[in-house]
């Protein structure tokens, strides 16, 4: 699965502007691809979503 080329154009806005690092956990739902992150720089954790068209 190419789920790391979407989470590498993901970047932590919200404090460096670094290239978030997946975690061991992404689930595929109806609305498309839910990852957790991390940013290496700040530590900052989060789940995102990558939209199905």
């Amino acid at each position: 699965m190419n789920i790391k080329l979407w989470i590498k154009r993901v970047k932590c806005a919200m404090f460096c502007n670094k290239p978030f690092e997946l975690l061991n956990y992404y689930e595929k739902i109806d609305k498309g691809i839910v990852g957790a992150v991390k940013c290496p720089k700040c530590g900052n954790e989060m789940f995102i979503l990558n939209k199905r068209k």
